[in-house]
């Protein structure tokens, strides 16, 4: 028996090269929640590191993205798996350093990150979970 297919992503609103990049993470099979979590909390170590060294990264951006996406994927927990893809594309987004924009070699590194986040969380109806002025 083979796998199906993963249905494409679901529009959403963003410029075309974050959507794009953000499709590719969709495609990722779905992984526990528990491996992402870990991941995010490596990922938030490797940016308190980088913020040591280049004081220019917005390390308060960074917070707000981690914190958006542990709410996003506590709340589609028990979601069908296209709610639950996209938000794991999101997280897969914020821990991908090298994506539409190199994540540490900027001050607006990760405004990308932060508009993948939102926009899957205002597609889901999550707007809510965004820090205020998302």
């Amino acid at each position: 028996m083979t796998e199906e297919p993963t249905p494409p992503m679901p529009p959403l609103d963003l410029e075309p090269a974050i959507a794009e990049f953000l499709a590719t993470m969709y495609q990722a099979p779905l992984d526990k929640d528990d491996v992402l979590r870990r991941r995010l909390e490596v990922r938030m170590e490797s940016v308190h590191a980088a913020a040591h060294r280049d004081d220019y990264l917005d390390i308060g951006l960074a917070e707000r993205i981690h914190q958006a996406l542990i709410a996003l994927m506590a709340a589609v927990v028990d979601s069908d798996p296209t709610d639950r893809r996209l938000v794991q594309a999101a997280v897969r987004y914020f821990i991908h350093d090298e994506d539409v924009i190199a994540d540490l070699d900027s001050p607006t590194g990760l405004d990308d990150d932060a508009l993948a986040t939102g926009a899957v969380a205002r597609h889901l109806g999550l707007a809510e979970l965004l820090p205020p002025g998302w």
